[in-house]
């Protein structure tokens, strides 16, 4: 600083050694935004993989038999198998 010369890069140092409280907590203000963007972010790819995964392996909705097989298809409902009826 011993030239007399101004530069963008001298105030702005200037200015963050002269406020070291403010410019403590803008870097602290970032530092959290940053960090819950990035964790939601990470947290919202998650539940999506997550959701697509349980999706791919879920079977029918609903399950057609003939009325004479009566109740003898609880057990292909409840062990997810391939039955003949």
């Amino acid at each position: 600083m011993s030239d007399g010369r101004i530069s963008t890069a001298k105030i702005a140092l200037n200015n963050i050694r002269h406020r070291r409280f403010r410019s403590a907590c803008i870097v602290s203000l970032i530092a959290v935004t940053t960090f819950l963007i990035t964790g939601g972010t990470l947290l919202g790819f998650s539940l999506r993989n997550g959701v697509e995964g349980i999706d791919s392996r879920l079977g029918a909705d609903a399950m057609i038999v003939p009325m004479s097989a009566g109740d003898s298809f609880e057990g292909a409902l409840l062990s997810g198998s391939p039955s003949i009826f």
